[in-house]
């Protein structure tokens, strides 16, 4: 059974992203058009469960079934939408197989769910308060929820929505 354990800010995650990133540019080449780091493994000194969010900004989903095979083959797992409407999603599991090391976002370019995800990060990279907030709610979730991972995500949904309301607003401003 996997278990929502935070651990400590680790800075090869960088690292570990940048591997993963290799592998989904060779997959997606000529149809993606960025893949970035997201989730709390993407906010310094986040503590977080050691799974690397990836975020696919594809130009279109036509031919995404041809190029999702090569992903398979490196040994990630198809799982559709997985939930959440216009995102394809891919699971990287450890040798163990149960526990994950990497969630794949695959999303076309004009989907609002690019500009959030990115937005998010930044906020929390930027913002102290924002960052306490967000990581009070982590603990508090993975202390209720170990061994739940739908109840341990549904946790924080709140808190992430509000925060990403927030720095909507700060963005504003700044334009």
């Amino acid at each position: 059974m996997r278990e929502m354990i935070l651990v400590p800010y680790d800075q090869n995650w960088v690292n570990l992203f940048d591997q993963m990133k290799k592998d989904i540019t060779d997959a997606f080449y000529g149809l993606a058009i960025e893949v970035l780091h997201i989730g709390s493994t993407a906010i310094i000194g986040m503590p977080s469960k050691p799974i690397i969010d990836i975020l696919v900004v594809l130009d279109s989903f036509e031919g995404f079934d041809q190029y999702s095979k090569l992903l398979v083959s490196k040994g990630y797992v198809f799982k559709g939408e997985h939930g959440i409407d216009g995102r394809q999603y891919f699971q990287k599991f450890h040798e163990d197989g149960i526990h994950h090391i990497a969630h794949v976002h695959c999303y076309q370019k004009n989907n609002s769910a690019v500009f959030d995800h990115i937005l998010f990060r930044d906020y929390l990279n930027s913002n102290p308060e924002a960052f306490k907030k967000y990581l009070d709610v982590k603990l508090v979730a993975s202390k209720l929820y170990r061994l739940n991972p739908s109840l341990y995500t549904n946790h924080k949904s709140s808190c992430i929505q509000e925060l990403i309301s927030e720095a909507k607003k700060d963005y504003k401003k700044m334009l």
